[in-house]
């Protein structure tokens, strides 16, 4: 569900910052849940339905055909892959 967000804003409102890189230690401290999917199929229609939030927003404030074509046309595709990191000898500073 952590997508949501980036997909609801989409890709010219969601940036990943290039100079911060993010390691997840499962390997090292061990993983402290269990992923819960079961929400999963949920994820298209809470997208579609935080988007026409923002329309509507952007239609009541005023924002011109212009932008509402640009948002509708706009996609935020996740492009990153996950990588857990095993133990290291730089996890016990």
């Amino acid at each position: 569900m952590d997508d949501w967000i980036s997909l609801v804003y989409g890709k010219m409102r969601t940036f990943k910052a290039r100079s911060v890189q993010v390691i997840h230690h499962t390997g090292a401290h061990g993983q402290r849940y269990e992923v819960d999917r079961s929400h999963e199929r949920m994820l298209e229609s809470l997208v579609e339905s935080g988007r026409r939030k923002i329309r509507t927003y952007m239609m009541k404030t005023g924002t011109d055909e212009r932008h509402l074509k640009a948002f509708d046309l706009d996609e935020y595709k996740a492009g990153w892959t996950h990588i857990d990191v095993p133990k290291s000898k730089y996890d016990n500073r």
